[in-house]
């Protein structure tokens, strides 16, 4: 009777020792997909309310103080989330119904990717460009490192040249030159004719 009385406070200690080992495996896998849950919410979050709906002070509550921006931002803009938002404030001003759509999300560990597409009609002075009244649609890929549920890094590549062929493609047509003309954000007069001061001259008495 001792023996077996023992026996079963043993059996029962180590089946205790089982559901605690087996526990300290699941909770820290549960907290993992808690956390990847969080960080896919956030993103969506930031899509929804910063980049559809302009709201910049969201965008100060999803970043971390030292937000680190890795794509390459159009000149004169300050870094980290200053320029990030400059650059939205400017993006919206150019494309006041901007709608961008998540079309497929993963998330793992502390970084989210998206593949989205954005469309928007060109209503505003975009680049030292005047608006063309054109609409785009283009598509972007964006990481993003979370840091206790804030965006502390983004890494991005945006179709920028399929966005630009859409909104100027009588200046794709020109190839290398047109390109040069409009990082420099040419004035309306110079797309309307100026432009072709820059072009080789033929001869017409000569034949050439």
């Amino acid at each position: 009777m001792y023996l077996r009385h023992n026996g079963l406070r043993a059996l029962a200690a180590f089946g205790g020792l089982a559901v605690l080992a087996a526990l300290g495996t699941v909770a820290p896998a549960a907290r993992a997909d808690d956390m990847t849950s969080q960080n896919r919410a956030t993103f969506q979050k930031f899509v929804d309310q910063v980049l559809n709906q302009g709201d910049m002070a969201a965008f100060d509550q999803m970043t971390t103080p030292g937000f680190v921006e890795h794509e390459q931002m159009p000149p004169d803009m300050p870094e980290g989330r200053e320029g990030c938002k400059a650059f939205f404030t400017m993006f919206r001003t150019a494309f006041p119904d901007l709608k961008v759509t998540v079309d497929e999300m993963m998330a793992q560990g502390d970084k989210v990717m998206a593949f989205e597409t954005w469309t928007g009609t060109n209503q505003g002075e975009f680049m030292g460009m005047p608006a063309t009244g054109k609409s785009v649609t283009f598509q972007c890929v964006d990481m993003v490192r979370m840091e206790n549920g804030k965006a502390a890094e983004h890494w991005g590549v945006t179709d920028r040249l399929g966005m630009m062929q859409q909104l100027h493609p009588e200046m794709m047509s020109m190839g290398a030159n047109g390109m040069g003309m409009m990082h420099k954000g040419m004035l309306h007069e110079e797309m309307q004719g100026g432009m072709h001061k820059d072009m080789p001259k033929t001869d017409s008495k000569s034949g050439n």
